[in-house]
């Protein structure tokens, strides 16, 4: 998806949705950023199972080309996005597709950027922030579900992401004022409060701040968590956009300084799920309607000063389901996030039901031949 608007700042309580990176991989860390080992010795005392997955670039495009998937699904090749490689539960085996998608992206087919959580676990990621750039943020998808016997691909964000202006970090300690970037961070992805707490002490005792550390709420009420076949499928996706520094940002993606885990108790617990996240009020709270009278005048001055040409009125609105809606409804959301909106302009929208791994031209005919194109003729132009 495209580069995103700065949202507004606003307080919220540790507990409030988060995502983030925390510690850099490769051993122990200064006493200002805490040491990774320690971290995962203390989980593994408190009864976890810890596996190591990593970070990469989930390449759709090369994934289009090499065959390896029907579509793109809407990806932006101008940005470069990262999802966590996860490792399967214990026991379990990494499903043999998504095992040759990360093999095709040079990545550990141990793991894999699409899987399962069940309602006790938790994803954390330890590692730094991306460098300055204009705009990131950490988002939850749910990929799949399945209704009745048919599994379809929802594509679905779940709450609001965590983004450089909410992030819990060494340069924004408690969501303060300050620098998010190229910063030390922990972020907690779990359903379940109780094992948020154990693992936010685990890491305090191994030298990570409270006040750096972040939760992001997978809402039970709303998921169907477990590792069932039937079980809802998940991806996680960092968006950082337009780098300061080119060059930081490639190595960013390239080597991103970030470990991920999965903890699994090895013990089940008496279950304590998070309620769903309050969500950010979207907007500045200024209406802009009273610029239609204005928006009407420059309608009329185009068309007036193009009157010798034919001109085609195409219908703008927003082109793609909000990630709830797509989720009740069963249908393809295309990854949006809640930090901007997608106006589009075409004679439908993306509402219907579609299978894992799907063609988009198949199910949606107006992607493979939209409405809005531009010829060769002199004089001819698209004006927005």
């Amino acid at each position: 998806m495209p580069p995103h608007p700065r949202p507004r700042r606003r307080r919220r309580d540790d507990h409030d949705l988060g995502l983030g990176s925390s510690l850099a991989p490769g051993g122990p860390q200064t006493a200002a950023t805490g040491d990774i080992d320690a971290f995962r010795q203390a989980l593994e005392k408190d009864g976890f199972t810890v596996q190591e997955g990593n970070l990469g670039f989930l390449d759709l495009v090369t994934l289009l080309d090499e065959g390896v998937l029907p579509s793109a699904y809407g990806n932006n090749p101008a940005t470069r996005y990262l999802s966590y490689f996860v490792p399967p539960a214990p026991g379990f085996p990494v499903d043999e597709k998504f095992a040759a998608i990360a093999e095709r992206l040079g990545v550990s087919t141990n793991a894999s950027s699409f899987w399962k959580l069940r309602p006790d676990e938790a994803i954390v990621f330890v590692g730094r922030t991306p460098p300055e750039c204009r705009y990131f943020s950490l988002d939850c998808v749910l990929m799949d579900r399945t209704y009745g016997n048919e599994t379809r691909w929802l594509f679905a964000n779940i709450a609001d992401p965590l983004n450089n202006l909410e992030i819990n970090t060494s340069g924004t300690p408690n969501e303060s004022a300050g620098n998010p970037f190229d910063q030390v961070t922990v972020i907690v992805a779990t359903a379940d409060r109780t094992i948020d707490i154990r693992i936010r002490e685990a890491a305090e005792s191994a030298g990570y701040p409270g006040e750096i550390m972040n939760t992001m709420i997978f809402p039970s009420s709303m998921l169907n968590l477990g590792l069932e076949n039937s079980s809802d499928s998940f991806l996680m996706a960092l968006r950082p956009a337009l780098f300061t520094d080119p060059q930081a940002g490639a190595e960013y993606i390239n080597n991103t300084p970030a470990t991920i885990f999965r903890i699994t108790p090895r013990e089940a617990s008496e279950p304590d799920p998070f309620d769903y996240p309050p969500l950010r009020v979207h907007g500045t709270g200024t209406t802009e309607l009273d610029l239609a009278d204005d928006l009407e005048e420059l309608r009329m001055a185009i068309l007036d000063r193009y009157g010798d040409l034919n001109a085609t009125e195409l219908p703008t609105s927003p082109g793609f389901p909000a990630g709830s809606d797509a989720i009740q409804r069963g249908v393809n959301a295309v990854s949006p996030t809640n930090d901007t909106a997608y106006l589009w302009s075409a004679t439908r929208n993306v509402n219907l039901p579609s299978p894992p791994f799907f063609n988009t031209s198949k199910y949606y005919d107006f992607l493979r031949d939209p409405p809005v194109t531009l010829g060769n003729r002199s004089g001819e132009s698209i004006i927005v």
